[in-house]
């Protein structure tokens, strides 16, 4: 998506993966009753049990994690039409059998679910972000977008697993929200020097090893996504979540061979900018207007 690079090399892998979530689940289904599909929703969809929402929510029943994550991966196959998928059909016909995310309500406020429903919580992961980052379902741009927000404040099983290191997304899924001065305190946390270790650069051990290489991973895509963020069609979003005070000189990469090269100024001014190709520069947008 941002090189034009050839995938035909992998989409026999990846199509093999796609699969296995619709044969699998419908042979599951067919386990439980004469049906494998669900007729729930008013259409027929994949009935995803059991499941897990990444490793926190056990048997789960159609995870966020794992709906949304389907619905972003095929219709991306989908757009990588010159690439001449040649069972479009039957692709068009999946994407329509995979749930909605689900939804639930929580301190009288529309939240994402970590599931349909589920037995039991066994870690510490927050799946029901996950449609914010990486699936990119909800954020800037998109619609429904105070679901996510109020999810991150509000939805009572999302706050113990709030963190800032190691593998903890939160800077990221801020960023993407425009959650702007709560971004920005986290980043400026992940970037400081560690206060443990011989080696300022070094953090950990968090949830695994030190140094947490993890932990520097979050620290950059959070910063990537404050600055830039190119996920909804064509539009490159500069100084999403930039704060005011910040200053910085930047060559950043964007789909479809487009790299940005620029500076802002406190103020959230843009000192300069220089888009390559040329005709992209239409597409970009600043903020979060």
């Amino acid at each position: 998506m941002y090189s034009g690079l050839d995938i035909t090399p992998y989409l026999e892998f990846i199509e093999y993966q796609l699969a296995w979530f619709d044969k699998y689940y419908r042979k599951e289904a067919n386990k439980r009753s004469p049906w494998q599909l669900d007729g729930y929703y008013g259409n027929e969809t994949l009935i995803i049990y059991s499941a897990s929402a990444a490793e926190t929510y056990k048997e789960s029943y159609n995870p966020s994690s794992t709906t949304s994550g389907l619905r972003k991966l095929i219709t991306d196959l989908l757009a990588v039409d010159q690439y001449k998928i040649e069972n479009r059909t039957h692709y068009l016909r999946y994407l329509a059998t995979v749930p909605p995310t689900p939804l639930r309500e929580q301190q009288g406020r529309t939240c994402i679910a970590p599931a349909l429903a589920y037995t039991r919580i066994q870690n510490s992961e927050t799946p029901q972000l996950y449609p914010v980052f990486p699936w990119g379902e909800y954020g800037l741009g998109r619609p429904n977008l105070t679901h996510a927000v109020d999810t991150y404040l509000y939805d009572t099983e999302t706050q113990a697993g709030h963190g800032n290191k190691g593998w903890n997304q939160d800077v990221i899924w801020l960023a993407r929200m425009g959650l702007t001065a709560k971004a920005t305190a986290m980043a400026e946390d992940r970037f400081r020097d560690s206060d443990v270790c011989k080696f300022p650069a070094f953090k950990g051990p968090h949830f695994d090893w030190t140094p947490d290489l993890n932990h520097y991973g979050a620290a950059a895509l959070g910063l990537h996504e404050q600055l830039v963020q190119t996920f909804v069609g064509a539009d490159i979003r500069l100084l999403a979540a930039w704060p005011d005070r910040w200053s910085a000189r930047f060559k950043v990469w964007a789909p479809r061979n487009t790299t940005l090269e620029g500076v802002v100024e406190k103020g959230n001014k843009m000192g300069s900018l220089v888009v390559l190709p040329a005709s992209r520069a239409g597409d970009v947008i600043y903020g979060q207007e």
